[in-house]
């Protein structure tokens, strides 16, 4: 007997190396939680990316819509559509002279797609998508809320506002817009 207890001292005396079962199960405990910790910011991270991507992309559509439109609308001689004063339009039809030769250029918002055509000398273009609601880069385009799409605000001299939410379609779960709105003064209409 005295063998024994002599054995199961010296036993109880070797530094023995290796890891007990729960000092293995706090670093595998630990080490899930590190890697939680980590997946959960880079989620966070990969998301804020993807919103602020998209808010520069309404933010750039509106802006070429913008710039575009401006521009045509300040060279333009004569409106033809809106007519009626206050009445809003998802058309805006107006002319501009191009050397010397009248060219009508049509806005206007279809199936929330923004086109535009443009008739010269009795041709008219194709309609042209300046936005676009397909694909991972679609853009939804509504009519604002003042004023709603196109209005004819004065005719003399004509006065022309526009108002356009841009957004991402239903289908992607993220909320963010852009409003777009103006309001120009028809150089060729006083």
């Amino acid at each position: 007997m005295k063998n024994i207890y002599k054995y199961i001292k010296n036993q109880n005396n070797n530094n023995n190396k290796g890891f007990t079962l729960i000092e293995l199960l706090i670093v595998i405990g630990l080490t899930g939680l590190a890697v939680a910790i980590t997946a959960d910011i880079l989620l966070s991270v990969t998301r804020s990316y993807n919103r602020t991507q998209i808010q520069n992309e309404l933010e750039q559509q509106s802006s070429f819509v913008s710039s575009k439109l401006n521009k045509e609308l300040k060279d333009a001689v004569d409106i033809i559509e809106p007519t009626d004063i206050s009445k809003p339009s998802t058309t805006l039809k107006f002319k501009t002279q191009l050397d010397g030769e009248d060219k009508t250029i049509t806005y206007f918002l279809k199936d929330n797609v923004l086109y535009r055509t443009e008739t010269v000398g009795g041709s008219t273009s194709d309609e042209i998508p300046l936005t676009s609601k397909d694909g991972l880069q679609g853009i939804y385009v509504e009519c604002g809320e003042e004023p709603p799409c196109f209005v004819l605000n004065n005719k003399s001299p004509k006065i022309i506002s526009y108002s356009f939410i841009f957004s991402k379609p239903p289908e992607y779960d993220i909320n963010a817009e852009t409003n777009l709105s103006n309001t120009v003064v028809i150089r060729g209409s006083y």
